[in-house]
């Protein structure tokens, strides 16, 4: 019986040693503690300076794909623009062209 009252109070005095080393300064809770703060400040920044930079990012390069897919379109229809531009003007041999006048 003496030898499990002093084994229960070793005993007693491990789990005393082993909660200060948790809870004390330097110990495993305030390193925890000090983790998730760390996480926190982490997933905040991310929040607010990466997250919209993508957004603005993904916004940017789907405009450009708009773009290009009209620029695209546009010379699908008209192929001759590549050569000699856009022009609201029939050109030669087209329903309605006027062919210049000569300067007098």
């Amino acid at each position: 019986m003496e030898r499990a009252g002093n084994e229960a109070g070793a005993l007693a005095q491990d789990v005393r040693t082993i909660a200060v080393a948790i809870q004390g300064p330097g110990g495993a809770l305030e390193q925890i503690t000090a983790s998730t703060q760390g996480m926190a400040r982490a997933a905040d920044r991310l929040d607010r300076a990466t997250l919209p930079g993508i957004s603005q990012a993904a916004s940017d390069v789907s405009s450009a794909a708009r773009r290009m897919g009209s620029a695209a379109a546009g010379i699908g229809d008209n192929p001759q623009s590549l050569l000699y531009g856009v022009s609201g003007k029939p050109g030669p041999g087209e329903p309605g062209f006027v062919a210049p006048q000569p300067a007098p």
